[in-house]
């Protein structure tokens, strides 16, 4: 045999060899692929899932279905609360036919600001109540009403009329300490620094006044060199007494007596015949009362005096009527408004016709009180009297009776206290006043 053909044999016998010894060898195990991430999730979702939390599934439909409506929160207004002002007033005696108009006036203006709705301070509405109390023109009865206003119906605010009750009354608000005391009279010891609540309304000192009266009625009749005065025993009338002889000295006229009467007097002949002796061009009776002006003019003249009267008599009409036209033919009165002119003036003169069915001006004089009051609260958003004291002082312009009025007097008096504005001044000319010009508030005061 050939070499060729022994090797050819030899390697088929190996190829043989190696077969039969890996089909007895153990098999290799195949590795199981992993399980996949797919397979694990879908068997998740599959399974059947656990309901949602009730919490989770209501707060996903308030917000994603429908927002909630708005909530409207309706706020309970405050009540209104009333501010007591307290008014000392003569309603009875000789004195009322000048009292009962004062205190409709100052009605009717707070009807008025009550009916507007009153004012507010910040989310707080007020409105005026006036506390009436009748004086009688009577010191000790006056004293009386004062203590009840402030401390049974406890007032903070206190209006006097009249300057001889406004003094005799002063000593009892100044010791209550936190009461504002308007006076619409003269009560001048009182303007200073010691009584910070204590103001008076729309007054012109005396000397003033009748200074630029003097001086008026000269250049309208320059035949008047002369004047008496007749005044009652009061502090009122010995202050009037004092613008008697600062006016005449002014004027250049001649001072030839001054009287003062008791303010019971009724019988004016004695005096009278005294001051006519002396044949004044001009009798002035300033600081009295209308029921003793009536009474002394009628018995003048019928002593046979020819003469002139100067006079404060703010219900003139009232005056002519009961003294005669003619007794009164001529006479010069100061704080007379002859006829409303001002949208005030008017819509007062309406009111005034509409609820008491005349015309009496003197209610007006006092009138725009509460206007003032209310004007200085709102300005100061406080109804404290300190507070309110303070807007006046600093000098706040309102609505007065004749014109615009502010507080001045601290040149003078060393405080803003005292209240002015113009003032008118009628004739009585045919019975009727006739407006003759106004009186100027001083320049430097």
């Amino acid at each position: 045999m050939s070499r060729k053909r022994l090797l050819l044999i030899s390697c088929a016998m190996l190829v043989l060899v190696t077969m039969l010894v890996g089909a007895c060898a153990t098999p290799k195990p195949t590795a199981t692929p992993a399980p996949t991430v797919t397979a694990t999730a879908t068997t998740t979702v599959t399974a059947s899932p656990a309901p949602a939390p009730t919490v989770t599934t209501t707060a996903t439909t308030t917000v994603t279905a429908s927002p909630p409506a708005p909530v409207t929160i309706t706020a309970t207004p405050k009540p209104t609360k009333f501010i007591k002002v307290g008014h000392s007033v003569y309603l009875t005696g000789a004195a009322a036919v000048s009292g009962i108009p004062v205190n409709r006036g100052l009605q009717l203006q707070v009807d008025e600001l009550n009916e507007r709705g009153g004012f507010w301070i910040g989310d707080q509405n007020y409105k005026w109540q006036l506390v009436v109390e009748d004086n009688a023109y009577n010191t000790d009865l006056s004293v009386k009403v004062a203590n009840k206003l402030i401390y049974q119906d406890k007032v903070k605010y206190f209006i006097q009329n009249a300057s001889v009750l406004g003094l005799a009354v002063a000593p009892v608000v100044q010791q209550a300490g936190d009461v504002f005391y308007l006076v619409f009279g003269d009560i001048w010891d009182y303007m200073n620094p010691k009584y910070p609540l204590t103001f008076m309304w729309n007054r012109i000192p005396p000397e003033k006044i009748l200074t630029y009266l003097y001086k008026e009625l000269v250049k309208v009749n320059p035949n008047v060199k002369s004047v008496a005065s007749l005044m009652p025993d009061t502090d009122t009338g010995y202050i009037g007494g004092r613008g008697v002889k600062a006016g005449a000295e002014a004027a250049g006229i001649t001072l030839l007596a001054q009287e003062f009467f008791n303010i019971e007097t009724s019988d004016f002949y004695p005096v009278l015949t005294r001051l006519i002796a002396k044949k004044p061009d001009v009798i002035d009776l300033s600081y009295t009362q209308l029921s003793h002006q009536t009474q002394i003019i009628k018995q003048a003249r019928e002593l046979g005096y020819k003469g002139t009267f100067v006079l404060f008599s703010a219900d003139s009409a009232k005056l002519v009527q009961a003294a005669g036209a003619a007794a009164v033919e001529g006479a010069y009165n100061w704080f007379t408004l002859a006829e409303p002119v001002t949208d005030y003036q008017k819509w007062f003169y309406n009111q005034n016709v509409t609820k008491y069915g005349e015309w009496n001006q003197i209610g007006i004089m006092s009138a725009p009180m509460p206007i003032m009051l209310q004007t200085a609260m709102e300005k100061a958003q406080s109804i404290e009297p300190k507070d309110v004291a303070k807007v006046l002082e600093d000098g706040m312009v309102f609505e007065g009776p004749y014109g615009p009025l502010k507080h001045v007097g601290k040149k003078t008096y060393g405080v803003n206290h005292v209240s002015q504005g113009p003032l008118p001044v009628a004739i009585v000319k045919g019975g009727v006043n006739k407006h003759a010009f106004f009186i100027p508030p001083p320049e430097d005061f």
